[in-house]
């Protein structure tokens, strides 16, 4: 339960990423990039561990999602520079 659970969170945050954060970015190929990466590491964690896709979001990934609402813009920034923290420990998962 406890793995099943750390990959839906995982799996919504990079959602939450590609929906909310870079959805506010200018149009460019930068963006298409990084959105493209985005889905690969999506599919390369589904491929590590099966679990069932949860339609329901997580208490953390709620409240991250309404303090990035809450902060407008200034909330692009923040997601933006959390990036270093979230993209290794979502290596790291998949690495294991």
């Amino acid at each position: 339960l406890c793995l099943q659970t750390n990959c839906s969170v995982r799996d919504q945050l990079l959602s939450f990423y590609v929906k909310n954060v870079f959805n506010h970015l200018g149009v460019g190929s930068d963006k298409l990039y990084v959105i493209s990466a985005f889905q690969v590491l999506q599919a390369n964690m589904n491929a590590c561990l099966p679990c069932a896709p949860s339609t329901r979001l997580t208490s953390a990934v709620k409240k991250i999602k309404k303090t990035f609402l809450k902060l407008g813009e200034k909330g692009i920034y923040k997601a933006i520079h959390e990036l270093d923290i979230l993209l290794p420990w979502i290596q790291a998962y998949i690495q294991t």
